[in-house]
């Protein structure tokens, strides 16, 4: 049997949900040697088959070749490396190749990048991405699907329920569509939250009952999905027992690692509830600029502090430790501190290493193995700089190289409303408008085209950057003109590796 005739069968294995075969078969597949035609659809199966690291490993020779190789990389190849980065977590790398080609070139990705703003809670980025991506995908009704599905729940985000109705409806109504389950289940999932969303909490009740129906395997993850909605609803109609039922179905998403629905829980629970103290915890504890923007929409009258005092595991003070960054030991630029920084930028999700390297050494390239040590490096520099200042404060492992802090007794964390520990995701940014602008002047449009934003929040972008220091802003009005600061401090890794 041929590379292809093989792909195929895993192809096959990976509609069957036949995921230990297809992945065991891709691990066989890879001791022979891919040829250039079959790199592409041998890297997207991995992904798929939820290996995308031995994608990136085949991709790699051709997308980060060697100084002695020329550049061979066509835009398919940097659009499958990108998939790949952001399934790992690697958005930042990933947000940047999509810069280096024009994304008429491959519809798919227009695709990839708004799943990109997706894990960013960016939604409205990602509107208008799968938007182009259905126009140009009409040939294929299952991608076109997918991508409708996805754009639903954008709008549904964005609260333009009237939009996402009509596509909801455009999907149910298909022929081809009709009777596919993933896509059926889904359809009335999302129904489901419309509904809530637009206070018939009864009728959407029904819509998750109908979707957990169709979906069959309660353990899926869209079933989890349409079991989260259910708890929540029930909890909206005041059913006996919900809270329980809520309590549970979080541990259950801490069990399957699904972090952003467990912070959806909180962020639901606090609106029915109108509990300002968990929206102010989830402000804080959040690190996406959309996710607070959503807060504060929903809640313009909510008061947010400039600190706020936080410990992990709310565990009660009593005599106990406080730790804030800003007067601490460690020094702000340092491997540590910025470490330090991210750890304490996100209080519901561990962070993966790809996670930590993205934030700590920003605007760097990521290369399997070699990333992962430089973090494991950092990690145990912290851990011993931790030891020595006999702080109780320790960084904990989990499942999948996963890594959170945590304390060995009560530790209270002074969180700054203004600090980097909230807007991490600025650093990769501008490293992108550097690149691009040198010394040069641009306006908010330029930015806009360069990392691929809405103008919103593109203005965001300008606002907090000058706010740091890390832009300077010419002129006002209609003729704004934005340029790098001078006075920025590369890290030294970052001066070599954007060399030339």
């Amino acid at each position: 049997m041929d590379t292809s005739a093989k792909m195929d069968r895993i192809v096959e294995m990976i509609h069957n949900s036949q995921w230990g075969q297809a992945k065991e078969a891709l691990e066989k597949l890879r001791r022979k040697k891919i040829s250039g035609a079959d790199l592409i659809r041998f890297a997207s199966l991995c992904r798929r088959a939820n290996l995308p690291s031995l994608g990136l490993s085949v991709l790699r020779p051709v997308v980060r070749p060697s100084s002695r190789k020329t550049l061979a990389a066509t835009p398919q190849h940097l659009t499958e490396y990108a998939a790949c980065l952001i399934r790992v977590g690697a958005c930042r790398e990933a947000e940047a190749l999509f810069t280096q080609f024009d994304l008429e070139l491959v519809p798919e990705s227009y695709f990839y990048k708004a799943l990109l703003h997706v894990k960013e809670w960016e939604y409205e980025q990602a509107i208008s991405l799968l938007s182009q991506h259905i126009d140009r995908m009409r040939k294929d009704p299952y991608v076109v699907a997918i991508s409708q599905l996805n754009l639903a729940m954008c709008l549904l985000f964005e609260e333009r329920n009237f939009e996402a109705r009509n596509v909801l409806v455009e999907v149910l109504n298909s022929p081809q569509m009709a009777h596919h389950r993933i896509i059926s289940g889904n359809c009335h999932r999302l129904f489901g939250n419309l509904e809530f969303q637009s206070g018939d909490s009864k009728q959407a009740l029904v819509s998750f009952q109908k979707a957990l129906e169709i979906f069959g395997n309660p353990e899926d993850i869209d079933a989890f999905l349409a079991r989260k909605w259910v708890a929540i609803t029930n909890h909206a109609l005041k059913v006996r027992g919900s809270s329980a039922s809520v309590r549970a179905i979080s541990q259950e998403a801490v069990q399957r690692m699904h972090w952003e629905s467990l912070r959806d829980i909180d962020y639901q629970i606090a609106l029915l509830e109108q509990d300002e103290d968990k929206l102010i915890h989830l402000h804080f504890g959040t690190p996406f600029v959309s996710f607070k923007r959503r807060i504060e929409r929903r809640f313009p009258d909510l008061v947010i502090p400039q600190v706020l005092r936080w410990s992990p595991g709310n565990r009660a003070m009593v005599d106990g430790e406080e730790f804030d960054l800003r007067t601490s030991s460690f020094r702000p630029g340092q491997t540590s501190h910025r470490l330090l920084s991210v750890l304490m930028s996100d209080f519901y999700r561990p962070f993966h290493t790809l996670d930590l390297f993205q934030g700590v050494f920003p605007g760097e390239v990521y290369a399997s193995g070699h990333s992962e040590q430089r973090v494991y490096q950092a990690l145990a520099r912290l851990r011993r700089e931790l030891k020595t200042q006999e702080s109780s404060i320790k960084v904990s492992s989990g499942r999948e190289n996963q890594f959170r802090l945590g304390v060995e007794a009560p530790v209270e964390f002074v969180i700054h409303r203004d600090d980097r520990t909230v807007s991490y995701a600025l650093d990769h940014r501008t490293q992108v408008l550097r690149r691009t602008f040198g010394a040069n002047v641009f306006m908010v449009t330029d930015v806009m085209k360069c990392l691929g934003l809405a103008r919103r929040t593109a203005n965001d972008v300008l606002k907090e950057a000058v706010q740091s220091g890390v832009l300077l802003k010419l002129g006002s009005g209609a003729h704004t003109h934005y340029r790098i600061s001078e006075t920025i401090v590369r890290p030294a890794s970052e001066t070599i590796r954007n060399a030339g």
